[in-house]
């Protein structure tokens, strides 16, 4: 690939000069080379535009196959794209280059040509001698080059003073406080993170926001500002939050009842990640733990508020199919082996919980069998069982758990 035409911006006293320098024929390159490296040689460092991956590697090609020196080879160079992409890309859809001149400048181009088809119009210049569509092909150079100048300048007062009217989008702010906050400047981030979150971000950012935010302040020793937020994150029933919060209970209040409680809310879930705190795993080693602070029969147990065919409530929440019910937590989506037969293996997570009573609801008619050798396994494992229809077992179950630790396994329909 041969650089035909190569667009130098500098700044020169208070003018900015723009050069392109052209070459007509393929036999011209020698001479191109020759002005390109004197151009250079007055310069220590220079900007582009995804330069890294395209420009350059063309540029030192031709300077070796020329057999010449390239001079700002080794010469400190600001790729836009990458500052471009960690400022925009999370409000423009693309960080090309006509993409940020709409979106951050508020310029549209008008019958511009596209870059993909520059090259061919070369190669039709070169055999047809036709010069005339060439005209698009320098404009679109200078106006690349003349973007170049005002994007960098707008990068440049947005990192330098953000908080001065130069930021207009609440998603530019956002994206400012990752930057600092990947410089480790935590001021400026959390200043930038609060801007923009009362400045509206869009629903798809303000929690990831939130959880950000909610570190820093983490952090930075700011505690009951990290718990507000975890409580409004919890609303929204994210598992970080309300691991947090029961790391928070836990460590900071001493308070293992309501950290317990937590965790077996966030156990509750509908979903959770396979790996990391908020795996199933880890929270069952962690209320294990808590349990253990706690001391025997010290979980929280929770409260069944109503009970109908098919629809059960739970600690003020609804759960629309069979579940167990746990010291510290409600397990929802409680499969069997066999539909209306309780096999010991249906009942693994009870026996892991180690209650002193299993409360079982065989539905709302009490067609679900629970045969003898389940009962004989139970009692084995040092677990009373009561055995009723649902309805009967949801009331058993809310008085028994006001002395002692008790499970239920609930079927909710026939």
């Amino acid at each position: 690939m041969y650089a035909f035409m190569v667009g130098f911006g500098t700044f020169e006293g208070e003018e900015f000069c723009l050069r392109q320098y052209f070459m007509r024929d393929y036999g011209e390159e020698e001479a191109l080379l020759y002005l390109l490296s004197r151009q250079m040689q007055d310069f220590a460092w220079w900007v582009s535009f995804n330069g890294r991956n395209f420009d350059l590697p063309i540029l030192q090609t031709r300077f070796i196959c020329g057999r010449q020196e390239m001079p700002l080879a080794q010469a400190p160079h600001l790729d836009l794209l990458y500052p471009a992409r960690r400022l925009w890309r999370k409000r423009l859809t693309s960080c090309a280059l006509p993409s940020l001149e709409a979106g951050v400048l508020g310029l549209a181009r008008e019958g511009d040509v596209p870059g993909w088809l520059i090259p061919d119009l070369y190669f039709d210049y070169l055999r047809y001698g036709e010069a005339q569509p060439l005209r698009q092909v320098f404009a679109h150079n200078a106006l690349d080059i003349l973007a170049l100048v005002v994007l960098t300048a707008k990068a440049n007062a947005m990192l330098c003073d953000p908080f001065a009217g130069e930021t207009e989008h609440a998603v530019d702010l956002y994206s400012l406080g990752m930057i600092y906050e990947s410089w480790g400047q935590r001021n400026e981030a959390q200043r930038a993170y609060e801007q923009a979150l009362q400045e509206r971000l869009p629903p798809t950012l303000q929690e990831e926001a939130l959880r950000r935010l909610s570190s820093l302040y983490k952090k930075t020793g700011q505690a009951e500002r990290a718990v507000r937020i975890w409580h409004v994150l919890r609303e929204k029933n994210q598992g970080y939050a309300y691991i947090e919060l029961a790391k928070y209970y836990e460590h900071r209040q001493r308070d293992y009842l309501a950290a317990a409680r937590l965790v077996g809310e966030a156990l509750a879930l509908d979903s959770l990640p396979a790996q990391g705190q908020c795996s199933l795993q880890a929270l069952k080693l962690r209320l294990a733990r808590l349990r253990r602070k706690l001391g025997e029969g010290g979980l929280p147990m929770p409260h069944i508020e109503s009970y109908s065919f098919g629809r059960i409530a739970v600690d003020g929440k609804a759960y629309t199919s069979d579940l167990i019910i746990l010291p510290g937590g409600v397990r929802p989506g409680w499969w069997r082996k066999e539909g209306h037969n309780l096999h010991k293996d249906d009942l693994r997570e009870v026996i892991e919980s180690k209650p002193s009573v299993l409360v079982i609801g065989t539905g709302n008619m009490g067609l679900m069998q629970v045969p003898p050798e389940t009962l004989e396994w139970l009692a084995a494992h040092g677990i009373r069982t009561v055995v009723e229809r649902t309805a009967v077992a949801c009331q058993r179950y809310n008085e028994l758990a006001k002395t002692e630790q008790v499970a239920a396994a609930l079927h909710l329909t026939c």
